[in-house]
């Protein structure tokens, strides 16, 4: 007993040494992929950043072309100061000297070496609380002397907006400021500045046109989305309602309209339908359209935006001038662009949102619960993800022969999402080295694209359940890493009428550390529960988890009347067979006859290593003899067996049957007492309580 003691002591030794490495191990794997996710955050700023920085640059530019005497001041931080180039030529000629937006600031806001600067203006620019209002201001120069040969009354204009104070002049002291029929170019800006609505903005900056629309001249202005390549109608003024059935939604796709065509060879269009011949049959754009005309909107760095397009109807056969086209297309761009940038930025918020979303469901769940977790995390993210426009699945090795799936990717599923895939776990293995090849110590593995016809493509399909409707789909595979030996894979099948956009594989990349990370946890929960509950040589319940499921099907048959019995049974001359061939062959009869009287109770039954080479089996809703005949059967099988020692193993067994009032010591016990009796008679036998 001391040698086993001993042995004991070392095995359990080295037990916590292994999983505490493995701990070690697999924290270190976690930080990694922490920072991982920190640097992509870090990165998903500086684009941010960049942005910010993009649209103060289209802000600076626009100011500067306002044809009128004007300029743009930060309301909070004054520094920011952007005047018109009329302001500065003005300014230049005054001066006599060049002029940048920094001496501006030093004219405005240095009220000591230049107090004769308009000093009203500068006045109420250094006050926090400045409200807009019109006034008359003087300027003498030259600015930078104590004597002047000049002064000029200049009117100003203020309007405080909600970040920029925007200031316009009026060199003529007898006219009132700009207040036209129609509305000024001011008017235009501050609708760049401070409008939200995009319509709203676009029907503002059309007073650029110098023309009136609706009386055989039309307008519109269509934004590319680049997901479903389409030009998408977002503001239109003069359009019949056949036009606006008609270009509500054009496909990105070079043919029969100017837009798509202008945007696709980024150069302006122009399409005459009152030509011989010019008509379709049946006709593709209304009759009473005579001419379309459309240019390209792209944006600072030469990304397609959208299309301006002009219609010209019976009656009417000028277009705008090119000046004031050229104007009103980089107004066009700048909002534009804006309307990209924000919907990108809200687009990733809450795509961030629900990635974090998913994170923390996966952080909270309860152990035990892989499938019902994860399928909830699916279903949550195909509705509140782009993932929404097909099918997402999991396939991964859960320890078991089969590898497992999950999602609406697959058939035959159950209530909680998961069933057998019918593919074995090595099959799993060969199918992920075949669809990914990753690099060695590569752990920052992204999504890749299957196309839809490929060779890949017919290869998923073939070996996954794939469900009926994403059969002919193409794919965005995301590789999961469990660990050092398991794998998985997430799956989405996008259909085919669906263009395969980068943002599918980015949203997976997003996600699929976060469901690895669950994964592996889950294997090493259920590892270390394995470890907790089955004797290690054998893979049996150990005596501790036999004994507690002994306990329970005891309260069980007080609960409902039931009958069941136990065996328990060991190898004859057992230390013989150790002595004589070594422990090598001994602990492999314990495995070998571990299996055969497994493999020969029913499911529901259960069997553990009760201790050396005893054996306990509970035979659940069984009587006296029934548990019998099992014994015997399982006596027999023992017996016949071919055995490494090439010498036949036989075992005697012991059976009882549950009274009312047992306990567990007790029944075990008397099992026990029916065992030695079986040995006393000669071994090799199965007796039974009287």
């Amino acid at each position: 007993m001391t040698a086993i003691g001993e042995l004991l002591t070392i095995t359990l030794t080295v037990s916590v040494i292994l999983i505490s490495t493995f701990m070690v191990m697999r924290y270190r794997s976690l930080r990694i992929k922490a920072e991982h996710a920190l640097r992509e955050y870090s990165k998903r700023q500086a684009v941010a950043y960049q942005s910010v920085r993009r649209y103060q640059n289209d802000l600076r530019s626009c100011v500067q072309f306002i044809p009128a005497m004007s300029f743009v001041v930060g309301r909070k931080d004054r520094k920011f100061v952007q005047p018109s180039e009329c302001l500065t030529n003005w300014i230049e000629a005054l001066s006599g000297k060049p002029e940048t937006p920094e001496t501006l600031v030093s004219y405005l806001f240095n009220s000591e070496k230049h107090p004769d600067f308009l000093p009203i203006l500068s006045s109420k620019l250094g006050d926090t609380s400045i409200e807009s209002g019109t006034f008359q201001d003087t300027l003498k120069v030259p600015f930078d002397s104590s004597t002047f040969r000049a002064e000029h009354s200049i009117g100003v204009r203020i309007e405080v907006l909600e970040e920029v104070v925007c200031v316009w002049f009026e060199t003529s002291s007898h006219q009132p400021l700009p207040q036209s029929r129609e509305r000024s170019d001011a008017t235009v800006i501050r609708s760049i500045l401070n409008e939200t609505d995009l319509p709203t903005a676009l029907d503002n900056s059309s007073d650029l046109l110098r023309c009136q629309l609706g009386n055989g001249l039309a307008c519109s202005v269509s934004l590319l989305d680049n997901s479903a390549k389409t030009l998408k109608l977002v503001w239109g003024k003069g359009l019949g309602s056949s036009v606006v059935e008609l270009v509500e939604s054009l496909p990105l796709v070079f043919g029969d309209f100017p837009s798509a065509n202008a945007l696709l060879t980024e150069t302006p269009v122009t399409k005459e339908y009152n030509s011989p011949g010019a008509r379709h049959e049946p006709p593709i754009v209304p009759e009473s359209v005579l001419c379309w005309r459309a240019y390209p909107v792209l944006s600072n760095d030469g990304a397609p935006l959208g299309t301006v397009d002009f219609y010209l109807f019976d009656g009417f056969d000028t277009f705008p001038s090119d000046d004031s086209v050229a104007n009103f297309l980089f107004v066009v761009a700048v909002l534009l662009e804006r309307k990209v940038a924000i919907s990108t930025i809200f687009r990733q918020a809450r795509l961030d949102q629900a990635v974090k979303e998913v994170g923390q469901r996966l952080m909270i769940a309860e152990g035990g619960a892989t499938s019902s977790t994860l399928d909830e995390c699916l279903i949550f993210l195909t509705t509140a993800t782009p993932l929404s426009d097909g099918n997402v699945g999991i396939i991964y090795d859960s320890g078991e022969d089969e590898a497992e799936i999950i999602g609406s990717l697959f058939e035959n599923t159950s209530a909680d999402g998961a069933c057998r895939s019918g593919l074995s776990v090595l099959s799993l293995k060969a199918f992920c080295s075949d669809i990914i090849s990753p690099k060695e110590n590569d752990m920052t593995m992204e999504a890749m694209l299957v196309e839809k016809g490929s060779a890949l493509a017919t290869k998923v399909s073939a070996a996954l359940p794939i469900c009926s409707n994403s059969a002919n789909a193409s794919f965005f595979v995301s590789p999961l890493l469990l660990g050092t030996d398991r794998v998985g894979l997430m799956i989405f099948a996008l259909p085919g009428d669906h263009i395969p956009d980068a943002a599918y594989g980015n949203i997976m990349n997003m996600v699929s550390p976060s469901i690895a990370s669950y994964l592996s946890k889950e294997n090493l929960l259920r590892e270390l529960e394995r470890r907790a509950n089955h004797d290690q040589l054998t893979g049996l319940l150990n005596r501790g988890c036999i004994e507690e499921r002994l306990v329970s099907e005891i309260n069980r048959s007080n609960r409902y009347d039931n009958d069941f019995a136990v065996i328990l049974f060991d190898i004859d001359h057992f230390k013989q067979i150790n002595d004589q061939f070594g422990h090598d062959v001994g602990d492999e009869v314990l495995r070998q006859v571990s299996r055969r009287a497994e493999a020969s109770i029913r499911a529901v039954d259960l069997i553990g290593r009760w201790g050396g080479e005893e054996f306990l089996i509970i035979l659940v809703e069984t009587d006296l003899v029934s548990a019998r005949h099992v014994a015997e059967n399982i006596r027999r099988l023992i017996e016949s067996d071919v055995y490494e020692s090439n010498k036949p193993v036989t075992i005697s067994a012991g059976v009882a049957c549950y009274s009312r009032g047992d306990t567990a010591t007790t029944l075990v016990k008397r099992a026990d007492i029916t065992l030695y009796k079986a040995k006393q008679q000669g071994r090799n036998q199965v007796v039974t309580t009287g």
